[in-house]
């Protein structure tokens, strides 16, 4: 065994190639995420076929890998599933001014827009969208997935749609109990990020209980 067979519990990195991580290395990295390419097949995939809308739009930070990652990957699979991307436009990362975009999007008429952006953005795009007569619904990503977005968007957020590794709002009795600890200790609602790190832990640990062994191998086929 190498002595570098250490294991990496990758929490919520969703991108495919930031581990940085050689061939070999990888045999020892587990992810407790969807990845990117995932969860933007996926949103395209439920624009078509759950809200049955044939035409979007897309507003993404072009100088982010994340924004731009799934912003891509959304058009391709909605456009190779019948649908059409009838505006593409993007800002740069700290811009505040979306107006020129978003009235180059107004004009497309699409029948819904994708916000791949982060939850401290999405607010002020969308209300600036609204003020511009915009009425469309809004799609985002995971990175909407704080409690953060509704206080900064209140109502004006309310109805929309994004993807999400884990929501409170729809918790099964296990994740209550989870939550229901977190609140006890923390005093707060636990967000995605540690809904993810409470699972990774929670798989590492069951793996060393099914190895029954501190051998690193063992533990890694558990």
């Amino acid at each position: 065994m190498k002595k570098s067979a250490i294991f990496i519990v990758l929490l919520v990195i969703i991108s495919l190639g930031i581990c940085g991580c050689s061939r070999e290395d990888k045999k020892y990295v587990f992810r407790s995420c969807f990845i990117d390419p995932f969860q933007g097949r996926v949103l395209a995939k439920f624009v078509l076929d759950n809200l049955k809308l044939k035409k979007a739009a897309v507003l993404y930070d072009v100088a982010s890998e994340y924004n731009k990652g799934i912003a891509e990957i959304f058009k391709e699979v909605y456009e190779q599933n019948g649908g059409r991307i009838v505006a593409f436009e993007t800002y740069t990362t700290n811009d505040k001014d979306f107006s020129s975009q978003l009235t180059k999007i107004k004009k497309a008429d699409p029948e819904i827009i994708f916000l791949p952006n982060y939850y401290s953005e999405v607010p002020l795009q969308i209300q600036q969208a609204k003020r511009l007569g915009i009425t469309v619904p809004f799609i985002g990503a995971d990175a909407w997935g704080s409690a953060e977005l509704i206080k900064l968007c209140g109502a004006e957020c309310d109805g929309y749609y994004f993807s999400t590794h884990y929501a409170a709002d729809a918790a099964t009795e296990a994740t209550k109990k989870f939550i229901a600890g977190y609140k006890a200790k923390y005093g707060t609602t636990p967000d995605d990020v540690a809904a993810l790190t409470y699972d990774s832990f929670g798989l590492l640990w069951q793996a060393l209980k099914t190895a029954g062994k501190k051998d690193r191998q063992a533990v890694r086929d558990a």
